[in-house]
C-alpha cells in the first residue's frame, strides 16, 4: 500500500523500493496473494517510467500468480493493467479481450472503482474504432459509478476521457473546459498532471477558437466544482441556483451557470445578433439552418454559436436551448 501511495503521487523510485520489499517478504513467507499484488504494483511502476516491456513482464507474472490461486479480484485488476498497456502499444484487439474478461469478474463482484476504470478503457477502444456512441455509454457509466462512490481518481479519469471524446465529436469548447476541470481536480487531489502532450492535443484541436477564447475556457473549466464538471461531461444543463464554480469545500459563486446569467434578464451579455442565433439554436436549427435564416455564411453562424457558448459558460446546444427557455421565463415573470 505504501508503494501504491508513492505511485499515485508520481514518485516512481520510492514506489519501486516499497514494492520490491513487499515482494521479497511475500515470497519468503509463501504469501502468494501479496506476491501477486506486489508484482502488479511493480509493473505499474515500470509503466509510470515508460518501460512498457518491463511493465508487461511484471504484469504477466502477477496474472499467473493470481490465476494459480484463483484470486478473481486480483485477476481482474491485473487484466486491467495489461489492457491499458496493450491499448497504449496499439494492440487494441488484445486490450479488448483483457478488458472484457475483467468486466465479467468486476460486474459479478460489483467492484466499482475497478469497474469504472475498465469502462474507460473499453470506451477509449471504442473511440479508436470510431464508435463514439458506444464510447459515450461506457464513459457515462464510469463517471456515474465514480461520482456515486466519491472516487475522485475515477472521476478525473473519466473527465479526461470525455475531453478526448469531445474532440472527436467536434466540440472543442467542451473539450477544453473538461480538460481544464480534470487538471484542476488533479491538483486538488494532489495527483501528478497528465502528460503535456495529451493536454496539447486538446488545445491543438481548439486552435481555431483563438488563444484568448481558449484561455477563458481553460479558466472557466478550472473553476468548476466536481459536480458541475460531471454535469458538463454528461451534457446536463446547470440547475437553477446550482453552483457551477469550484468551491473546494463550500460556498462559491455560480456566475457561470445558465440560471444566474438568465437572472440578469434576457441577454446575458449577448449581442443582438447572438440573441437571434441563440433563439434559433433553441428551435433546433443547425448552423446551416441558422445561416439560411439570417442570410449569413455557415462559418459566421458557427462563430456566433461558439461565442454564445463562451460568453454563457456553456458547452452544448442543449444547454443553450435550456438557457434561452429559462432566460425568457425570468424576463417574463421576474422570478
Amino acid at each position: 500500500m505504501l508503494a501504491e501511495i508513492e505511485l499515485h503521487a508520481g514518485r516512481g523510485d520510492d514506489a519501486a523500493v516499497a514494492a520490491d520489499e513487499a515482494l521479497t517478504i511475500a515470497r519468503t513467507s509463501g504469501d502468494r496473494w501479496n506476491e501477486g499484488y506486489a508484482l502488479g504494483t511493480r509493473g505499474a511502476v515500470a509503466g509510470l517510467r515508460g518501460d512498457v516491456r518491463e511493465a508487461k513482464r511484471f504484469a504477466e507474472a502477477a496474472l499467473q500468480v493470481m490465476r494459480n490461486i484463483d484470486q478473481q479480484w486480483g485477476i481482474a485488476r491485473t487484466l486491467l493493467g495489461l489492457g491499458d498497456l496493450d491499448r497504449l502499444t496499439g494492440e487494441s484487439d488484445l486490450a479488448y479481450r483483457r478488458y472484457t474478461e475483467a468486466l465479467v469478474i468486476l460486474r459479478e463482484f460489483n467492484v466499482s472503482p475497478e469497474l469504472a476504470r475498465c469502462l474507460v478503457g473499453l470506451g477509449r477502444i471504442a473511440i479508436a474504432q470510431g464508435d463514439l456512441a458506444l464510447a459515450k455509454r461506457h464513459f457515462t457509466e464510469s463517471i456515474q459509478l465514480s461520482q456515486s462512490a466519491s472516487n475522485w481518481i475515477g472521476v478525473i479519469r473519466a473527465l479526461d476521457a470525455f475531453a478526448d471524446l469531445a474532440v472527436r465529436e467536434g466540440s472543442p469548447v467542451r473539450a477544453v473546459r473538461l480538460a481544464s476541470a480534470a487538471a484542476a481536480l488533479r491538483a486538488t487531489e494532489g495527483l501528478p498532471p497528465v502528460p503535456a502532450s495529451r493536454t496539447q492535443r486538446i488545445l491543438d484541436a481548439a486552435a481555431s477558437l483563438g488563444d484568448e477564447v481558449i484561455r477563458r475556457l481553460w479558466s472557466n473549466g478550472s473553476e468548476l466544482t466536481s459536480t458541475a464538471a460531471v454535469a458538463l461531461a454528461l451534457d446536463i444543463p446547470p440547475l437553477p441556483g446550482s453552483s457551477a464554480e469550484r468551491d473546494d469545500g463550500g460556498g462559491g459563486s455560480d456566475s457561470h451557470t445558465a440560471a444566474n446569467i438568465a437572472g440578469n434578464r434576457y441577454g446575458g451579455g449577448l449581442s443582438a445578433r447572438e440573441r437571434e442565433v441563440a433563439n434559433l439554436i433553441a428551435r433546433g436549427y443547425s448552423n446551416s439552418d441558422i445561416a439560411r435564416e439570417l442570410f449569413i455564411r455557415p462559418s459566421t453562424a458557427a462563430r456566433h454559436v461558439v461565442n454564445i457558448m463562451v460568453k454563457l459558460g456553456l458547452s452544448s446546444r442543449v444547454q443553450v436551448a435550456a438557457w434561452v427557455a429559462n432566460a425568457k421565463r425570468v424576463d417574463t415573470t421576474g422570478e
